[in-house]
């Protein structure tokens, strides 16, 4: 009797897809925490080094949060013009992360770096607090109720 040389791939199953998942997750999320740790502690002397007035810095530290933490409310309505979560996540953490671009060519450019400088940490902090809840959502769909506690 011959048998298969090939052996056929064994479908993950639903437990395997989870803890690939949370674990993917995981690492996602202690990323986020490095870079946003080591971003935004150094936002406002990165504008004072640009000489940036100090009522500007003022509004580069408030402003930002304000903006985003406002329009944080539209994230229902914008999902359900998209309909996909995940789709959204990808695209905002990826225009997120485009923000920091200018900043980082802000102490060469020619131009305004003030207005540049808000421009930009503004954009951030919309796209951040988009994504924020999208996570948050999609997390809650893969950790089970009974284990969030020990999760998160």
């Amino acid at each position: 009797m011959k048998t298969n040389a090939i052996k056929s791939q064994k479908e993950p199953t639903d437990y395997e897809k989870t803890k690939g998942s949370l674990d993917a997750a995981i690492k996602d999320q202690s990323a986020y925490g490095v870079s946003t740790g080591v971003t935004s502690t150094y936002l406002i002397p990165f504008a004072v080094a640009l000489n940036v007035p100090p009522m500007m810095t003022t509004m580069i530290a408030f402003l930002p949060d304000l903006v985003g933490s406002t329009l944080q409310l539209s994230v229902n309505f914008i999902t359900s013009i998209f309909r996909s979560r995940k789709k959204l996540l990808v695209v905002f953490a990826f225009l997120e992360a485009l923000t920091w671009l200018p900043l980082i060519l802000a102490p060469y450019l020619h131009t305004d770096k003030i207005l540049l400088i808000l421009i930009s940490l503004i954009l951030n902090s919309i796209l951040q607090n988009l994504v924020d809840p999208l996570w948050s959502s999609l997390m809650t769909d893969i950790v089970d109720e009974r284990q969030r506690g020990r999760y998160f």
